[in-house]
């Protein structure tokens, strides 16, 4: 046998379940062991046993629990750990069993030798396997708009095997290798074991014929030829995981850029005391509308919105409670029903500012309404108004821009309304009539 996959199956199952389940775990799996070796004296069933529990389990102990295969590599040094306990310690602990279990006629260097190359080969090649079927990364390759480039990558990595281990004349198996490579940079570790387990069919039904790089007659040389394969497919994996290591790094990386790109991209466009769109933003958002309304000859709406007597509450409450009162007045505007492509945003101080693109003064002036009533709502205290309480005063305009109008024309417009929102007695809204300019 090549490789023996019931280790590799077993640390599967270990990795993936809660350490206080291990005991269950590994007691059916010793006993599975043991009731599977005929013909063996107690001390034999009883070595096999505890030297293969103890690899599992030990390997099992040094690697982190896993729950996805990209978080699972993003660990430290996983996958140094993992091919020293499978490689190294794994193949050390099975050699142990050549001194007390011997085949009748067999050297014991041979036994070392195959039952250690079985053992690591079916850990390296089947618990990858198993962990990528339980992870949504390999489902993820496998979805209609990644499709072609999964299977054309394993499509080209299964072909090109299939032509080095059918053929004796070249020994052509290192060509093999960068495409291994590229599947680990392409489709990650996930995508990369299936490709490498398909390489392993192909090579070890093979070279079983006598066919390929390692293929041999029966014999001593035939032993060599197989742990060369065991080796090779060993190798394969060993470069994988580190370029795999590397890639999700490299996703991550990328990820925190991106996130931390677009916190700074809010944080430039975001007013720092209220929460909403700075008048940077404003700006950069009414030329574009504007440009896109007088483009499509739509109406685009304005509400330019005023705390009223926000100077006499700053002194007369301070300025930490203007702040708060400014964060309030921000998030009872904000949280009127919107739609994505409306904008709240601070013009400047106590000024706030409602863009409506494609709404006539009909739907801006409901807007306005729910706005006013929603900051008389906060009844805040403000005992130098009027009414005793925080109010705004709203100025309204709706315009479809004209061919040679300016954003400029709307804002100015707004505001005029504004002004005279305030000399009617605030706490009210006026509505623009501009002249010069389409309005509605």
């Amino acid at each position: 046998m090549i490789w023996w996959p019931v280790k590799g199956i077993a640390l599967s199952v270990l990795l993936v379940a809660r350490r206080r389940h291990w005991w269950w775990i590994l007691t059916a799996f010793a006993a599975g062991l043991m009731l599977s070796e005929e013909g063996d004296t107690p001390l034999q069933l009883l070595a096999v046993g505890a030297c293969n529990t103890l690899e599992v389990v030990c390997t099992a102990w040094v690697l982190p629990p896993f729950r996805t295969m990209d978080k699972w590599l993003a660990q430290p040094r996983v996958a140094s750990r993992f091919m020293f306990m499978v490689v190294v310690f794994g193949p050390a602990s099975a050699s142990l069993l050549s001194f007390v279990y011997r085949e009748p006629g067999a050297p014991r260097w041979i036994n070392a030798v195959r039952w250690g190359g079985e053992d690591m080969l079916g850990t390296i090649l089947f618990t990858p396997l198993l962990l990528a079927l339980l992870s949504p990364e390999l489902w993820g390759l496998f979805r209609p708009a990644a499709l072609p480039k999964t299977l054309g990558l394993l499509a080209l990595l299964g072909g090109s095997s299939w032509l080095v281990f059918h053929q004796n004349q070249l020994p052509l198996s290192f060509v093999l290798y960068p495409i291994i490579l590229l599947l680990g940079t392409q489709l990650g570790l996930s995508g990369a074991v299936i490709g490498i387990d398909m390489l392993a069919v192909i090579a070890t039904l093979a070279s079983l014929q006598g066919l390929g790089p390692f293929g041999s007659p029966e014999g001593s040389e035939a032993i060599t030829r197989l742990l060369v394969l065991q080796i090779y497919l060993t190798l394969a994996v060993a470069m994988t995981m580190p370029v795999s290591v590397a890639r999700v790094r490299r996703l991550t990386t990328e990820a925190q850029l991106l996130r931390a790109w677009k916190k700074m991209a809010d944080l430039a466009s975001l007013d720092g005391l209220t929460g909403v769109a700075n008048r940077r933003q404003f700006d950069t958002t009414l030329d574009r509308e504007w440009a896109r309304a007088r483009r499509e000859g739509s109406p685009l709406a304005l509400l330019m919105m005023d705390v009223d007597h926000f100077k006499k509450f700053n002194d007369n409450y301070g300025h930490l409670a203007g702040d708060a009162c400014l964060r309030s007045v921000a998030a009872a505007i904000r949280s009127i029903p919107c739609r994505p492509a409306d904008l709240v945003a601070r013009y400047g101080g106590e000024e706030f500012a409602i863009l409506l693109p494609g709404s006539d003064t009909a739907g801006a002036r409901l807007i306005a309404d729910m706005a006013r009533r929603a900051v008389w709502e906060l009844s805040i205290a403000h005992l130098l108004s009027p009414s005793e309480r925080v109010t705004i005063s709203i100025g309204l305009a709706s315009m479809v821009p004209a061919r040679a109008g300016e954003a400029t024309e709307l804002i100015a417009a707004a505001d005029g309304a504004l002004y005279e929102a305030k000399r009617n007695g605030r706490d009210r809204v006026e509505v623009a009539i501009e002249e010069g300019v389409a309005a509605r």
